[in-house]
């Protein structure tokens, strides 16, 4: 069975003359020009809690989930299901997945390139979907 697959446009930003970002541009539901930055060095996609919260079902759940990233303590966080993700002609339906508070990299993001991210893309969507990142050409390679 041969794999569909997707060229998605990279945005490449340079941050502080110290690294470099990738994001790419998405349709959540009904939220159009979502940023999303591609971070190779989460374990999971996440969401901004404060962006999208109005907009996805927030799946109930008994048990308390905390999320901790370098840069923060355990954070409160929300299981969600996303109807509609749509990144350039790419499409998920129903997309599982966190929402987090955003707020400190959003107010980094804003100050150096004004603009302000709606979630980051982690390792379990690149694996689940045989990502493969081109930067010479500036193009993230998706498939299923």
């Amino acid at each position: 069975m041969k794999l569909k697959s997707y060229k998605i446009p990279l945005e490449i930003i340079e941050m502080d003359g110290d690294g470099y970002h990738l994001l790419v541009k998405c349709k959540i539901n009904k939220l159009k020009n979502c940023n999303l930055v591609i971070d190779t060095g989460a374990s999971k996609t996440v969401f901004d809690k404060s962006a999208i919260f109005d907009f996805v079902e927030i799946i109930e759940n008994d048990q308390e989930l905390h999320s901790a990233g370098i840069n923060a303590d355990f954070m409160e966080s929300y299981f969600c299901n996303i109807k509609n993700l749509t990144i350039v002609d790419f499409k998920i339906n129903n997309f599982q997945s966190v929402l987090i508070d955003l707020t400190n990299i959003n107010e980094l993001y804003l100050k150096t390139i004004n603009k302000k991210l709606t979630g980051l893309i982690g390792g379990d969507f690149l694996m689940e979907y045989n990502a493969v990142i081109d930067y010479k050409k500036k193009i993230l390679k998706l498939s299923y």
